[in-house]
């Protein structure tokens, strides 16, 4: 019958130059051998430079391979939070129609003008504020695409043909006149930041003024019937009429 030597323990007799032995005072008492430290925990437990360096270079790939990723999720996740403001927005505006008598809310006040230098400008209030009260945060107003300051951060605009600014003669629509909500065009998003109830970038006449603010040249759109859409293709300038061409979208 064989006998199994006892790991990590030697003879004396046997031990070898690469083993060293541990002082016998640390044997257990009676034993007849002695307790030895293996020689692979003798090594030196390092890495090497190029060992560093292969460790790197795989973390550098796959970071490469997962920011991309991470950048797409996180644009996607900006976009959907954007769509949300809207469509609160878009609901917002519905609960001022229903109080103000079929009324859409006015995307400028041209109905008491300021008149500067002989000319006139829309006077107050814009949409965003008539809406005010109807919307809990004012955060809403902010596409989170999109950089802003504390005082200048709504990045939507109203239509001004049915909210009465660039509208011939200057009336406001009432909702019972838009025959065809989930095609007329009520609210987008925009990429130049304005302050709030700031008849500056408070409308859209048309896909001239609507430019670029998510990936894929993307556009957020909402509609009177209050649902709202992506659309691609949208320009980096604004006044380049045409790019919705074929959508039937009203204004």
């Amino acid at each position: 019958m064989k006998h199994c030597r006892p790991r990590g323990l030697v003879f004396p007799e046997l031990t070898q130059r690469h083993n060293r032995q541990v002082p016998e005072h640390n044997s257990p008492p009676g034993s007849r051998f002695t307790l030895i430290e293996p020689f692979d925990k003798l090594r030196a437990h390092s890495f090497t430079l190029i060992e560093l360096l292969v460790v790197i270079a795989i973390i550098a790939i796959l970071a490469s391979m997962l920011l991309p990723s991470l950048r797409q999720a996180q644009e996607k996740a900006k976009q959907s939070l954007c769509m949300s403001n809207e469509k609160q927005m878009m609901l917002a505006a519905l609960m001022y129609t229903d109080d103000n008598d079929d009324t859409v809310p006015q995307d400028t006040d041209w109905t008491n003008p300021i008149v500067v230098n002989g000319f006139p400008y829309p006077g107050p209030h814009c949409w965003d504020y008539r809406i005010r009260s109807h919307v809990g945060d004012l955060g809403v107003f902010t596409c989170p695409a999109v950089k802003t300051t504390a005082t200048v951060f709504r990045t939507y605009r109203f239509n001004g043909i049915k909210g009465g600014g660039w509208a011939t003669p200057k009336r406001t629509a009432h909702l019972a006149e838009i025959k065809q909500p989930q095609k007329t065009v009520m609210i987008c998003d925009d990429r130049t930041p304005m302050g709030f109830d700031s008849n500056w970038g408070a409308s859209v006449r048309n896909d001239g003024d609507m430019v670029m603010v998510h990936n894929n040249n993307g556009e957020n759109i909402g509609f009177f019937d209050g649902h709202a859409g992506y659309y691609t293709g949208a320009p980096y300038a604004y006044y380049s009429s045409g790019w919705l061409a074929g959508q039937g979208l009203i204004w």
